[in-house]
Protein backbone atom coordinates (compact mmCIF):
# COMPACT_ATOMS: atom_id res chain seq x y z
CA UNK A 1 0.00 0.00 0.00
CA UNK A 2 0.91 3.72 -0.39
CA UNK A 3 2.65 4.96 2.22
CA UNK A 4 1.19 8.18 4.09
CA UNK A 5 2.57 11.39 5.87
CA UNK A 6 -0.40 12.35 8.16
CA UNK A 7 -0.29 15.54 10.30
CA UNK A 8 -0.53 15.08 14.01
CA UNK A 9 -4.70 15.57 14.64
CA UNK A 10 -5.60 17.20 18.30
CA UNK A 11 -8.76 18.13 19.41
CA UNK A 12 -10.65 19.37 22.51
CA UNK A 13 -12.81 17.76 24.32
CA UNK A 14 -14.84 18.69 27.67
CA UNK A 15 -11.93 19.81 29.82
CA UNK A 16 -10.59 22.57 27.78
CA UNK A 17 -6.96 21.63 28.93
CA UNK A 18 -7.06 17.81 27.57
CA UNK A 19 -6.37 17.14 23.91
CA UNK A 20 -6.91 13.92 22.01
CA UNK A 21 -4.39 13.51 20.01
CA UNK A 22 -4.26 11.36 16.92
CA UNK A 23 -2.69 10.02 13.57
CA UNK A 24 0.72 9.54 15.88
CA UNK A 25 3.79 7.15 14.26
CA UNK A 26 3.61 3.90 15.56
CA UNK A 27 6.51 3.87 17.37
CA UNK A 28 6.28 7.30 19.37
CA UNK A 29 7.44 7.21 22.72
CA UNK A 30 5.79 9.39 25.69
CA UNK A 31 9.13 11.28 25.89
CA UNK A 32 8.86 12.78 22.29
CA UNK A 33 5.25 13.70 23.06
CA UNK A 34 5.80 16.00 26.25
CA UNK A 35 8.74 17.55 24.51
CA UNK A 36 6.81 18.54 20.91
CA UNK A 37 3.60 20.01 23.07
CA UNK A 38 5.69 20.48 26.14
CA UNK A 39 6.89 23.80 23.38
CA UNK A 40 3.68 25.24 23.94
CA UNK A 41 2.96 25.14 27.95
CA UNK A 42 3.09 22.87 31.03
CA UNK A 43 2.36 19.42 30.22
CA UNK A 44 0.60 17.60 33.46
CA UNK A 45 -0.28 14.07 31.83
CA UNK A 46 0.41 12.18 28.61
CA UNK A 47 -1.49 8.78 27.99
CA UNK A 48 -0.38 6.64 24.74
CA UNK A 49 -3.17 4.24 23.81
CA UNK A 50 -2.56 1.01 22.35
CA UNK A 51 -2.88 1.17 18.55
CA UNK A 52 -4.71 -2.26 19.43
CA UNK A 53 -6.64 -3.92 15.63
CA UNK A 54 -6.39 -0.28 14.39
CA UNK A 55 -3.11 -0.29 13.59
CA UNK A 56 -2.97 3.62 14.72
CA UNK A 57 -1.41 5.16 17.58
CA UNK A 58 -3.35 8.12 19.34
CA UNK A 59 -3.21 9.47 23.19
CA UNK A 60 -4.35 12.40 25.91
CA UNK A 61 -2.28 15.42 26.40
CA UNK A 62 -3.00 17.59 29.24
CA UNK A 63 -1.59 21.09 29.98
CA UNK A 64 -1.91 22.74 33.38
CA UNK A 65 -3.96 25.56 31.80
CA UNK A 66 -6.24 26.03 28.72
CA UNK A 67 -4.97 28.69 27.01
CA UNK A 68 -1.83 26.21 26.35
CA UNK A 69 -3.91 23.72 24.78
CA UNK A 70 -5.62 26.37 22.45
CA UNK A 71 -2.46 27.53 21.53
CA UNK A 72 -0.87 23.98 20.77
CA UNK A 73 -4.32 23.16 18.95
CA UNK A 74 -3.69 25.99 16.46
CA UNK A 75 -0.12 25.02 15.73
CA UNK A 76 -0.22 21.60 15.78
CA UNK A 77 -3.63 20.20 14.23
CA UNK A 78 -3.54 18.82 10.71
CA UNK A 79 0.53 20.88 10.37
CA UNK A 80 2.77 19.11 12.70
CA UNK A 81 4.12 15.89 11.68
CA UNK A 82 6.29 13.87 14.41
CA UNK A 83 8.51 11.93 11.67
CA UNK A 84 8.92 12.81 8.17
CA UNK A 85 9.46 9.02 7.54
CA UNK A 86 7.14 8.12 10.14
CA UNK A 87 4.16 5.52 9.49
CA UNK A 88 0.50 6.03 10.63
CA UNK A 89 -2.66 4.86 9.27
CA UNK A 90 -5.43 7.49 9.47
CA UNK A 91 -7.56 7.54 12.82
Amino acid sequence: GARRRSACKAAMGDDERKLFVGRLPLDIEEAEIRHIFGTYGRVTDVVVLDPGAYKAVSGFVTYEDAEAARVAIQVLNNVYKFREDSHCDAV
